[in-house]
């Protein structure tokens, strides 16, 4: 399970990709999030931090994304030119 320093580094390195960025798609593997994507999608990503073993995503709407890694989670950054 990754650690507090770890998931800080992730966040710095996801923050590096996506502050000040428009987030024009979203594939969220959860089918708690179908339908709720439109909240997040076309939203600028003006904060990327983590808080203990959490990672928190803020957009300009005011919404936060909560992610927690559990055991296996991570995070991955892809050019929009290639499929994950």
């Amino acid at each position: 399970m990754p650690e507090g320093p770890e998931i800080r580094r992730a966040a710095d390195r996801l923050g590096k990709a996506l502050i000040g960025k428009r987030l024009v798609e979203t594939k969220l593997p959860y089918t708690t999030f179908l339908g709720r994507e439109h909240l997040i999608e076309d939203q600028i990503v003006i904060d990327v931090t983590s808080q203990a073993k959490a990672m928190l995503i803020r957009f300009e709407n005011g919404w936060t994304m909560y992610s927690h890694n559990q055991l296996y989670g991570r995070w991955t950054v892809h050019l929009r030119t290639t499929e994950p």
